[in-house]
C-alpha cells in the first residue's frame, strides 16, 4: 500500500501504547522467552462445538494476515493454543457462521497456562436477496445491513457485495432487527442509496426481522437508476508542463471524481502521446479531475482544476503539470541511554504537514516518506509554506514512544517548521528522535471479595510530572485485570483505575482506586492496584 497523500500525524505520538509487553529494562522479548499457553471452551447452549477455529492474534497485526497461534476445538468443544510468545492478544473464534460476541483481550508475560478462556456461541442469522433496476440486476453493488436497537438507532452493521446475478447473503448476523440498503460501489454505476424494499429514505425502509439461525429470503431491493446513467462520453485533451507550455509526452493519468461520489479513481487510463494529448472514453457525467498515475518524477503534480461533463464530450481540455518541492533528510536518535533497544529507523515512516500562511495546520493534508535503514528519507510533492514532521509506524502498530524532539536544516534549528519556497529540493534536514523507554506493568486485584468473571476494568494515567502535557491514552486492560503501559518519559504519574463489577443480585457497582507511580526510563515498573469491593462505590444502580 502506497504511502503518499496520508493525513499527517500530529506530534503527540510521543506516548503510545505498546502491544508487547517489555521482559526487562535492557531489552524487548527475545526468542528465548518461554512460551505461553491458552486454553478454553467453545459452547453452544451449554454444549461444547467441535471444529471450530480459535485464534490468537497480537494486537498490532495486519487483519488481513494469517493468524500465526490458533487451535481447533474437539468434538468436546475444547481448544488450546500453544507457543504463544509475551504479549497482548486478541482471542476468539474464528467461524462466519457463529456469532460470538466480542473477542477477549489478554495480557502474556512468560510461561503462563491461562485456562477458562471460554467462549459462548450462538447460531448466525442470514439475510439474502437481490438487488436489481427493473429486470436489470446490479452487479458488485454494497449492500448493507444495519442491527437497529431499542431506541431505533444502527449499533452495527455487515456488508457484502451482489454477485454477477445481483444476488447478495450476508450470513453471521446477530438475532435481530436490520435496515437493509444498498450503494453503488462501482463508479460507473448511478443511483443513490436505496433501502429495501425501494425507498430513499431511511425513515421509510421496512425493517427485517431474524432470529437465531433463521434467515429472511427475497428480501429485494429494486434501484431507480438515475436518468443519466447509461449515459457516456469522451475527455481529450492536452497535458503541458506549467513552466514553459510545452506537451508533455508518455505521461499516465487518471480520471478522478470531483464530486461527493468520494476520491476512489476510474479504471480508465489514458497515456499521452509525443504532442501530450490523452483521451479517455466511456466516462458517465460528471464532475471530474485529472491525476497524474504511475509517476517517473514524483514531484510532479497535476493542476487541481475540476471540470464537468453535462451532456456532451469534453475537448480541448488543457491539464497543466506543476513541480512541486521535495525534501531529503536524515532521522537521528539522541539522548538514549546504551542499554535500550530503540525501534529501528526503517520501521517508521515520515509525514510532512505543510501549512500556508492563514491557513489551519490542523486541517492540512501532507505528504508521507518512507524511511531507510539508514534513517534517510526523501519526500515529494509538497506545496510553498512551512512544513512540520511527524513519525508514524509503517507495519501498523504503536510506535512506542518515539516523536520528534526537534528539526534543523544545514545544523540550524527550525523550531517552526522548515520553509519551502516554490519548487526547491530542500536538502541538509536532521530529524531528532526522543525515545521515552519507561513503562507500567500492573494488575488490578480484588479485597474483600473476589472480582466477577465479567469485571470490565477501566485504567488511565495523568501526568504529575507535566500537567499540561497531552493527554496518555487509556490503557489497555485484559479480562483478569492486567494492563502495560510503553513509551512514558521520565516523571511521576497517577495511576487510575475503575472496576464496574454486577454482583448476583443484578446490581452493578463501579469502584475506583489510584496509585502513584515513579517512571524511569529502560526501566519496566511493576505495580499492583488494590479494588476494595466493600468500599463505597463511585455508582451503585440496577
Amino acid at each position: 500500500m502506497s504511502l503518499s497523500r496520508l493525513p499527517a500525524l500530529g506530534l503527540g505520538l510521543s506516548l503510545l501504547f505498546s502491544v508487547f509487553i517489555l521482559t526487562s529494562s535492557a531489552q524487548t522479548t527475545s526468542s528465548k522467552s518461554t512460551p505461553n499457553a491458552v486454553k478454553g471452551t467453545v459452547s453452544l447452549k451449554g454444549k461444547g462445538v467441535g471444529g471450530v477455529l480459535v485464534i490468537a492474534r497480537p494486537t498490532n497485526s495486519d487483519p488481513q494476515r494469517r493468524p500465526t497461534y490458533r487451535g481447533v476445538t474437539d468434538q468436546e468443544g475444547n481448544y488450546r493454543i500453544t507457543n504463544i510468545p509475551p504479549g497482548t492478544f486478541q482471542i476468539g473464534p474464528a467461524a462466519p457462521e457463529y456469532v460470538s460476541g466480542q473477542d477477549r483481550i489478554l495480557i502474556l508475560t512468560e510461561g503462563e497456562t491461562v485456562e477458562d478462556i471460554d467462549f459462548e456461541v450462538t447460531r448466525g442469522s442470514v439475510i439474502t436477496g437481490k438487488v436489481s433496476s427493473g429486470e436489470r440486476p446490479l452487479i458488485e453493488q454494497l449492500v448493507t445491513c444495519e442491527r437497529i436497537d431499542n431506541t431505533g438507532n444502527a449499533s452495527s452493521s455487515m456488508r457484502k457485495q451482489t454477485d454477477d446475478r445481483g444476488v447478495y447473503r450476508i450470513f453471521g448476523l446477530t438475532p435481530g432487527k436490520y435496515r437493509v440498503s444498498v450503494s453503488p460501489s462501482r463508479i460507473l454505476t448511478r443511483f443513490n442509496r436505496t433501502f429495501y424494499p425501494a425507498v430513499a429514505d431511511p425513515a421509510k425502509a421496512q425493517i427485517v426481522e431474524v432470529s437465531e439461525g433463521g434467515e429472511a429470503k427475497d428480501i429485494d431491493i429494486t434501484v431507480e437508476m438515475n436518468d443519466v446513467s447509461l449515459d457516456r462520453y469522451s475527455v481529450s485533451g492536452t497535458i503541458v508542463n506549467s513552466a514553459n507550455a510545452l506537451p508533455v509526452p508518455d505521461m499516465r493519468l487518471r480520471l478522478q471524481p470531483a464530486d461527493n461520489r468520494g476520491p476512489e479513481p476510474l479504471n480508465s487510463i489514458a497515456t499521452s502521446n509525443t504532442e501530450g494529448q490523452f483521451k479517455f472514453e466511456d466516462v458517465p457525467p460528471g464532475k471530474y479531475r485529472v491525476v497524474t498515475a504511475a509517476l517517473v518524477d514524483n514531484n510532479l503534480r497535476t493542476d487541481n482544476t475540476p471540470f464537468a461533463i453535462t451532456d456532451k464530450d469534453v475537448t480541448a481540455l488543457t491539464v497543466k503539470i506543476v513541480r512541486k518541492a521535495g525534501v531529503s533528510g536524515v532521522l537521528v536518535y539522541e539522548g538514549v541511554q546504551k542499554n535500550v533497544a530503540v525501534p529501528q529507523l526503517a520501521s517508521l515512516f515520515v509525514n510532512g504537514l505543510v501549512a500556508s500562511e492563514g491557513q489551519d495546520r490542523g486541517g492540512r493534508w501532507g505528504e508521507s516518506a518512507r524511511v531507510g535503514p539508514d534513517g534517510s528519507f526523501h519526500m515529494t510533492g509538497l506545496e510553498s509554506g512551512l512544513v512540520t514532521f511527524s513519525l508514524g509506524a509503517t507495519f501498523g502498530g504503536d510506535l512506542k514512544g518515539v516523536s520528534v524532539s526537534r528539526v534543523e536544516r544545514d545544523g540550524v534549528a527550525q523550531p517552526r517548521g522548515v520553509e519551502i519556497k516554490g519548487d526547491e529540493e530542500i536538502t541538509g534536514v536532521r530529524l531528532l528522535l526522543r525515545y521515552a523507554s519507561g513503562a507500567i506493568r500492573g494488575s488490578i486485584s480484588a479485597t474483600n471479595g473476589e472480582l466477577p468473571s465479567k469485571t470490565r476494568f477501566v485504567v488511565w494515567l495523568n501526568n504529575r510530572s507535566a500537567p499540561d502535557s497531552a493527554p496518555i491514552q487509556p490503557a489497555l486492560v485484559d479480562s483478569r485485570g492486567r494492563f502495560v503501559i510503553e513509551g512514558l518519559a521520565d516523571g511521576n504519574y497517577e495511576v487510575n483505575a475503575t472496576a464496574t463489577v454486577t454482583l448476583p443480585d443484578g446490581t452493578v457497582k463501579t469502584i475506583r482506586a489510584k496509585q502513584e507511580v515513579a517512571v524511569h526510563d529502560g526501566t519496566v515498573t511493576d505495580i499492583t492496584i488494590p479494588i476494595d469491593l466493600a468500599g463505597n462505590p463511585e455508582r451503585l444502580w440496577r
